[in-house]
């Protein structure tokens, strides 16, 4: 596969929420605008369209618009109302983008790491847009007139948490990252998945390289085209031995019907805490032979090293404070041996 637009790389940890509580308890239950132009927007720079009172069908937009779910379990992690911005284009032509912007995640202790966007506004200002593939005015761009389907991330949960509860101060936080992406996908699929897509791209950065690793399983079978790829961009997923399936089971993501569709050995091994995003993107690669998946990854990512410790600290690990960018591409070269062997799949390093 070639890649025509470079990816812009992932949010720095330093424009992250970073506040750490004593006790936190959870229970199931320089951005540029979308249109190209150079300006920083929030969002209240876009037109809304609200679903609990229009269809916001793709024929009535005329400009990138917000869409807003309207409904409670719909949210972003401060309690925001959650809403997924379309740019729209032509209609065989889909581009999903989910976005990242960091980690909210209860350590070993019960003890709250957030360190992720947690309203809307700050999700929809850290669109990395306007350069790289998201530059609709550059004439070289081969995704410019796609119907773009972008989800701004606020919950903290990489796209596949299903939880709600308290933080260390009382407050009602929500991690519907996994609901929001569901109903994004509803109005896509009212909206493209009549008939087959000429082209269809599933694209995510940081966290939402994450999420799709688990979510391209689910929206690969649901949408029907001609041509398809997954783009993964600079997060590989290299946890701390141990913490990933802690990380996914107190998210709630192996309660959901994500999980429940990987069969029983992922299920249950997602249920005993040992699940892990490998055994997904691998099963997708290998049932999907036809769509080209590539990982774009960063030889000495900080930001992914950075969350390797803090992840490695919060479940009582021994972390390796100096997690050095030699130890990442070795533990990022592991994980990828397990695709190379199929033919739909290729790496695009960054040094």
């Amino acid at each position: 596969m070639r890649v025509s637009v470079a990816f812009l790389l992932a949010s720095a940890i330093d424009g992250l929420r970073h506040r750490h509580h004593s006790k936190k308890q959870i229970s199931n239950g320089d951005s540029v605008a979308l249109d190209g132009n150079a300006s920083i927007r929030n969002i209240d720079a876009f037109p809304h369209c609200h679903l609990s009172n229009s269809t916001c069908s793709l024929d009535s937009l005329t400009e990138t618009t917000l869409v807003f779910t309207d409904r409670e379990d719909s949210r972003c992690w401060n309690g925001d109302p959650w809403a997924f911005l379309v740019r729209p284009g032509n209609a065989k032509k889909l581009f999903m983008y989910f976005a990242g912007g960091g980690g909210c995640w209860e350590g070993e202790d019960g003890e709250s790491n957030e360190r992720c966007f947690d309203s809307l506004d700050h999700g929809v200002q850290a669109f990395k847009t306007g350069l790289g593939i998201f530059n609709f005015n550059k004439s070289g761009n081969k995704f410019k007139d796609y119907t773009m389907v972008s989800l701004p991330y606020c919950t903290g949960g990489a796209w596949v948490a299903n939880v709600s509860g308290t933080d260390g101060e009382g407050v009602e936080v929500y991690q519907y990252g996994y609901r929001n992406a569901e109903l994004a996908t509803e109005w896509a699929l009212r909206n493209l998945g009549e008939g087959p897509l000429d082209r269809f791209v599933i694209a995510g950065s940081s966290a939402g390289a994450m999420g799709i690793s688990v979510w391209s399983y689910s929206l690969l079978d649901s949408f029907t085209y001609a041509k398809a790829s997954v783009l993964l961009d600079s997060y590989i997923g290299v946890f701390p031995d141990g913490t990933q399936g802690k990380v996914l089971k107190s998210w709630a993501a192996c309660d959901t019907p994500l999980w429940q569709s990987f069969g029983t050995k992922i299920k249950e091994a997602c249920d005993a805490g040992n699940g892990n995003i490998y055994d997904v993107l691998e099963m997708s690669i290998a049932k999907y032979r036809n769509v080209a998946f590539t990982h774009i990854q960063s030889k000495g990512d900080a930001v992914q090293r950075a969350f390797y410790t803090l992840i490695a600290q919060s479940y009582s690990e021994k972390p390796d404070l100096v997690f050095s960018a030699s130890k990442l591409y070795k533990r990022t070269n592991d994980i990828m041996n397990r695709y190379n062997k199929y033919g739909n799949y290729v790496v695009f390093f960054i040094k």
